[in-house]
């Protein structure tokens, strides 16, 4: 995959921003009643997020190379994005073992936190490189 190019750097910035809130906007809805509603809304979420992830730490290697200046700050995201899956991976677990819908929310608010600093933090390292004007 070539990265290369003003355009498709701007393309890229754009992508990660358009995804970066359409999976706050699936933290910040209103969430279903407890039971089989919340576990598919959460299952779905976490689903998506994990996807994204994926995807991101692809062309991580490919960003590294292209901006060795971010090589820090990538290290940083990936790492992050280990305790992100670790973090899904404990709410999964909660879902499927029918705990308690406060201890879900916890659980789920301990998440967005997470995620709302991890994706803040991305922003601030990869706009500026992909998009300086943005």
């Amino acid at each position: 995959m070539d990265l290369a190019g003003p355009a498709r750097h701007r393309a890229i910035a754009a992508h990660l921003v358009k995804v970066h809130d359409e999976l706050r906007a699936g933290l910040n809805s209103p969430a279903p009643t407890p039971g089989r509603q919340l576990a598919r809304h959460c299952l779905a979420f976490c689903g998506a997020l994990h996807a994204h992830h994926r995807s991101e730490d692809g062309v991580f290697d490919l960003l590294e190379r292209q901006f060795p200046e971010l090589a820090d700050a990538l290290g940083r995201m990936r790492r992050e994005h280990e305790v992100v899956a670790r973090t899904v991976d404990e709410l999964e677990t909660l879902l499927t073992s029918g705990a308690d819908p406060a201890t879900l929310r916890t659980e789920v608010d301990r998440l967005a936190t997470s995620l709302e600093e991890h994706f803040a933090y991305e922003e601030s390292q990869l706009l500026p490189a992909l998009a300086p004007e943005h």
